[in-house]
């Protein structure tokens, strides 16, 4: 029995958002959301939505569409620099080297926002985003990782 996958709240840079809403992922074994990339994005990116949409397809049975768009609904999975009008915090702006990592995870009542300031920020908020929402690997293969399935 399928059930939904309802993510309730998200964070920014780590601490908690007071307008975090739920989003609907999947329910049914249907897609609730399509994951959004920028029409600029760079191979990584791709890579790191494609794989964001291949986790979400073995967590719920359902087929996650990836198509490019501005970021207004759906999973947006990109850099800062792609998605200005999403990307408000300082801190994916920053040029200095120790910032290169910084992501902000996001949601709101049409989506979820998942910007890194960098291809591998972006790696890590989508590794960070199935982490919230279960999925474990501890090492390489699948007798070493959990894959929920609600």
């Amino acid at each position: 029995m399928k059930t939904t996958l309802l993510l309730v709240a998200m964070f920014s840079l780590g601490i908690p958002c007071a307008d975090a809403a739920p989003v609907t992922i999947a329910n049914n074994g249907k897609a609730g959301q399509t994951i959004v990339i920028s029409e600029k994005a760079s191979a990584d990116v791709k890579q790191h939505a494609k794989t964001l949409a291949e986790q979400l397809h073995r967590m719920t049975d359902a087929d996650f569409e990836i198509k490019t768009g501005a970021g207004n609904e759906g999973i947006v999975v990109g850099l800062a620099a792609d998605f200005p009008q999403l990307a408000k915090e300082e801190a994916l702006h920053s040029k200095a080297a120790t910032d290169r990592e910084n992501y902000v995870l996001r949601s709101h009542s049409k989506g979820l926002v998942l910007l890194g300031s960098t291809d591998l920020a972006v790696r890590h908020a989508v590794w960070d985003t199935l982490h919230r929402i279960g999925y474990r690997q501890y090492f390489p293969g699948k007798h070493w990782e959990i894959v929920p399935r609600t």
